[in-house]
């Protein structure tokens, strides 16, 4: 009897905080397909943003004079992984975990565009004036 109580309280609670909060636990409902194409366009949108950033470091390779090839392979091994490319209908939460996987691998993209800016400002040959 004990441990039906446990349960049932344990089940309340369990009840309560998914009410309460934001997380979806499923995808389902009269308003599944504006959701999905939601989560769609922003996954788009940031997928836009990645291949913008990833022209951005081949572009700063190039102006480097063919310097810094790990970051265009890094880059090129993230965006593969980016859901822009593998977006197919939202999954189980109407596609919410791929909005948060494009966002991440879109920030990661510019943090690696970003030491590849850095690295090519402090590697940048310095013209050195000699005094004779």
């Amino acid at each position: 009897m004990r441990l039906a109580r446990i349960a049932l309280l344990v089940l309340a609670a369990t009840l309560l905080v998914s009410s309460c909060t934001e997380l979806v636990f499923a995808c389902s409902g009269t308003h599944t397909d504006e959701l999905i194409k939601h989560n769609r366009s922003i996954v788009n949108v940031y997928g836009i943003l990645a291949i913008v950033i990833f022209l951005a470091t081949v572009a700063i390779y190039f102006v480097r004079g063919r310097v810094g090839i790990p970051a265009i392979v890094l880059s090129l091994l993230v965006g593969f992984f980016h859901p822009f490319w593998h977006y197919r209908g939202g999954a189980g939460d109407c596609g919410r975990s791929l909005v948060e996987l494009a966002k991440y691998l879109t920030i990661l993209l510019a943090g690696i565009l970003i030491i590849q800016a850095v690295l090519w400002r402090l590697r940048s040959p310095r013209i050195i004036v000699k005094r004779t």
